[in-house]
């Protein structure tokens, strides 16, 4: 009777056990838990082999687990193979994983002065890192910063090119970049240093048949210019050359199309144009509308506009119902030419003088 008593109250027991778990270490192992393992002081050792005696296991179940003494790590059998599930605190590569979520599949954040990721290529012309988005409208790369002077972007070459792009869009309907501002500072900034060629420091070349460099400003309160060069040193601020069309063309609708402005006082000129062929015009002013000016010179106290020629003629003036031709001086020359052998001023039409001067100069 004892026996059966004692039988009883072990077959209860393992019922019991079995409906809730069994707990080692705990009086109240977890509902989900066949195993509860509780413990502040010690840990739990699993079945410790070598990688033949876990290859030589028969049948192994999916989910089977074993630490391989070889490797020092920890093994779990898929199904289809042995995975192992730590080496060197890293990833098992190559690796793959796809997942649908509304926030960063893969976050890594440092607080120190190293990168929080880093990707390297020793290969030629392999790819450091990748970043790829296939949807419409999405970011390949996003990068954000918001400390005092930070960078988002930050790129750096040794012996090649630091930033390259490229569009293949054969419907060329996206652009190469593209840049919006929506703060109060410089939506873009390139500071560029090469003292030690004449190289230069920005090349845009291209091959298509439109514009290879469009610049738009749409806010039509802006009193600034569009484009603002800067140039220290005695060179040219613009330097355009052209093989057929025009070195340089400007058009406006309400304004100057073309406006120069020198404070020198060594006689430089605020526009220049020279022409090194021989029926070219070093400048070329053209007025289709009636009672319009080809070009206009205004000096308050100089020369309106002034020319000069060795061989040939200073000024040619052409107007067919305006004038080619008007200048205006407050105190000084509204007109000046000068030539050595050729023409001075040349006027294909009526001349027409008027002036308040009653004592000129002697040749007036």
């Amino acid at each position: 009777m004892k026996s059966l008593s004692i039988l009883s109250f072990l077959m209860l027991t393992f019922s019991l056990a079995r409906s809730q778990g069994v707990g080692v270490g705990t009086s109240a192992p977890a509902a989900s838990s066949m195993l509860d393992v509780s413990s502040t002081t010690k840990g739990m050792l699993m079945p410790r082999m070598t990688s033949l005696q876990r290859a030589a296991i028969l049948t192994p179940g999916i989910g089977l687990m074993v630490f391989d003494t070889d490797s020092k790590t920890i093994w779990a059998y898929d199904g289809a193979a042995w995975k192992n599930l730590y080496t060197s605190g890293g990833l098992v590569l190559p690796f793959a994983s796809t997942v649908n979520l509304g926030i960063s599949a893969f976050n890594v954040g440092n607080q120190g002065l190293g990168a929080a990721i880093e990707g390297s290529s020793s290969a030629d012309f392999g790819t450091g890192m990748t970043a790829k988005a296939t949807g419409a409208g999405a970011w390949g790369l996003y990068a954000y910063s918001n400390g005092s002077g930070a960078k988002s972007i930050n790129a750096f070459a040794d012996n090649g090119t630091a930033i390259h792009g490229e569009n293949n869009n054969a419907a060329n309907t996206n652009t190469l970049s593209s840049l919006l501002n929506r703060g109060a500072g410089k939506t873009a900034t390139f500071q560029l240093s090469n003292n030690v060629s004449n190289a230069g420091n920005v090349q845009i070349a291209g091959n298509n048949l439109g514009e290879q460099l469009t610049i738009f400003q749409t806010n039509g309160a802006n009193v600034q210019p569009a484009v603002s060069i800067n140039n220290s040193g005695s060179g040219a601020g613009v330097f355009s050359t052209s093989t057929n069309g025009m070195a340089f063309s400007g058009v406006s609708s309400t304004n100057n199309a073309v406006r120069g402005v020198t404070n020198s006082s060594t006689g430089s000129a605020a526009i220049y144009g020279q022409n090194t062929g021989t029926n070219g015009m070093g400048v070329y002013g053209s007025s289709n509308a009636i009672g319009t000016n080809g070009v206009s010179g205004i000096s308050a106290d100089g020369t309106g506009v002034r020319a000069e020629s060795n061989t040939g003629t200073g000024i040619l003036a052409y107007s067919g119902s305006g004038s080619g031709i008007s200048a205006g001086s407050l105190n000084g020359t509204g007109v000046y030419a000068s030539s050595i052998s050729g023409l001075a001023l040349h006027v294909n039409g009526n001349l027409r003088v008027a002036g308040g001067n009653t004592n000129p100069v002697a040749g007036a």
